[in-house]
């Protein structure tokens, strides 16, 4: 993701940021957005809820749904459930194990080919360790630092391009970590 710098020509509040693998920017990068036709129907914001099949993240993606009116995305790992959150609250279940780096990929790669859109990012998925054991040692932090921090780390990264989108088009996008 680059940004491309502005010119004389060009002011900063003019300026716009392209996706791609351009040469580096030289000088200063300013984004900013320019609004959508007046035409254009966008439609209604976007979320994305991690971890909305139980406890808060269920609460988070029924507010938005129902109360916001948003599109919610109930991403979790566990299909079962996930689709019945969906169905209770208007919203559409994907598939999403944080503790996968290929399950974060294809996540990304079937949102961002079905909705394409992204206005709210609320990371709420986790793990704890478990109780029964007070030790914390590598076989319980490691799983834990996977899912809590790096997959976490890793599905916001792959959709920041998505909300930064948002924001060219005049949207005020959300990331809740």
């Amino acid at each position: 993701f680059w940004l491309k710098p502005f010119s004389e020509a060009q002011p900063p509040q003019a300026a716009s940021f392209s996706v791609g693998n351009p040469p580096a920017p030289r000088g200063m990068a300013v984004a900013t957005w320019s609004p959508p036709p007046e035409e254009a129907d966008l439609g209604p914001q976007v979320a994305i809820v991690t971890g909305a099949n139980k406890g808060v993240g269920y609460h988070i993606a029924h507010q938005l749904s129902k109360l916001c009116g948003m599109e919610v995305i109930v991403a979790c790992r566990d299909p079962r459930r996930g689709q019945l959150t969906a169905e209770a609250i208007g919203a559409t279940y994907m598939h999403l194990d944080l503790s996968s780096d290929d399950s974060i990929d294809d996540f990304v790669a079937q949102f961002t080919a079905s909705v394409g859109r992204l206005d709210v990012l609320i990371n709420n998925a986790g793990v704890a360790p478990r109780a029964s054991d007070g030790s914390p040692d590598e076989a319980q932090s490691g799983p834990t630092l996977r899912v809590n921090f790096w997959g976490t780390v890793r599905l916001t990264d792959a959709l920041l391009p998505l909300l930064r989108r948002s924001a060219a088009y005049g949207g005020d996008p959300r990331l809740v970590t």
